[in-house]
């Protein structure tokens, strides 16, 4: 594996200005095409929005892949030689160019394409001024937010080919305390915190417009989506992947329990009180029998209860106001 992310900071700073740009475009426009008065302030701040979203996004990326190979030498030595196999596999076939580019530009077309549903919206317009550079940062902000997703969901998948029981190489004593499936497990923690800071934001702006337009059939579906999206995501990145390492974690643990009793005596007859080996394997199958059965804790389940109430933050202020 990989240990250091490849991404210089030249490359993020140039990706930060390159977010900035449908707000330069739109302070360009304004000589042109002055917006109205009344929605002026509203329709620069959610310009500056949608730049602050793309850059956001691109730190939290680096974020992330920071994160990740920071662990990689832990969960190299916890890998077997098809764990590790597995990994480049997965690796090879995500990290191209063509799947992550078409998901991206599917996704930018589809924001586009919803924002252009907004301004259809019989009394929209009172509220929201769009012009060419809107549709330039919906689609700039979506293109970005949606590589994150591809690699959250295919980070989130990954768990599930590493779990497999061929692939890990735990610890037998404590399969749980291994330092890469702990490092692993920490990393998708604080990966979910990340996801739902994110998609907070992104969901902040599409409310506000569904929840304050007037009612329409067309906004009842937007809002009823964003929140199965939001809800499903919350499970999907917050369950899974500690559900498959504790299966991991359970098996080895198992198997080790399995292996140590089978070496007690068959009855109690055939017990020797003075044997120094059975109190050693009682003592062996004891430690392993206390050590965690999975990789969630306290600190896992406070993690995701704040990361789903945080995704959850913009329902809360639209039904507040």
């Amino acid at each position: 594996m990989n240990t250091h992310p490849d991404w210089p900071r030249r490359r993020i700073l140039r990706l930060c200005l390159v977010a900035c740009l449908p707000l330069m475009a739109s302070l360009v426009l304004q000589l042109f095409r002055p917006a109205p008065g009344r929605l002026a302030l509203s329709y620069f701040g959610w310009q500056f929005y949608f730049a602050a979203l793309t850059v956001g996004t691109v730190l939290a990326c680096w974020t992330g892949c920071i994160l990740f190979y920071r662990l990689t030498a832990d969960l190299n030595s916890a890998l077997s030689t098809q764990g590790l196999a597995t990994y480049h596999a997965w690796a090879d076939r995500k990290t191209r160019f063509t799947p992550q580019f078409s998901w991206a530009l599917a996704v930018a077309t589809l924001a586009a394409i919803a924002l252009w549903i907004a301004t259809r919206v019989p009394g929209m317009s009172r509220r929201l001024y769009v012009t060419p550079t809107s549709y330039f940062a919906v689609f700039q902000a979506a293109f970005f937010v949606a590589g994150g997703i591809y690699w959250i969901g295919h980070g989130t998948v990954l768990a599930r080919h590493l779990s497999r029981p061929s692939c890990m190489r735990l610890s037998w004593a404590a399969p749980a305390r291994t330092p890469g499936i702990e490092r692993l497990a920490q990393c998708y923690r604080e990966g979910f915190y990340i996801a739902m800071v994110g998609s907070a934001l992104c969901l902040t702006p599409w409310l506000y417009w569904a929840y304050g337009g007037p009612d329409s059939p067309k906004l009842l579906i937007v809002k009823a989506s964003l929140l199965l999206i939001s809800v499903s995501a919350t499970l999907f990145l917050a369950v899974l992947p500690q559900w498959w390492l504790s299966e991991a974690v359970a098996r080895t643990r198992r198997a080790t329990i399995r292996e140590l009793t089978s070496r007690l005596p068959s009855t109690a007859a055939d017990v020797d009180l003075s044997d120094r080996e059975l109190s050693t394997l009682q003592g062996l199958i004891k430690l392993v029998s206390d050590s965690p059965a999975t990789t969630v804790s306290e600190r896992t389940i406070a993690a995701l209860m704040l990361g789903a109430t945080t995704a959850l933050i913009p329902y809360f202020l639209q039904f507040a106001g």
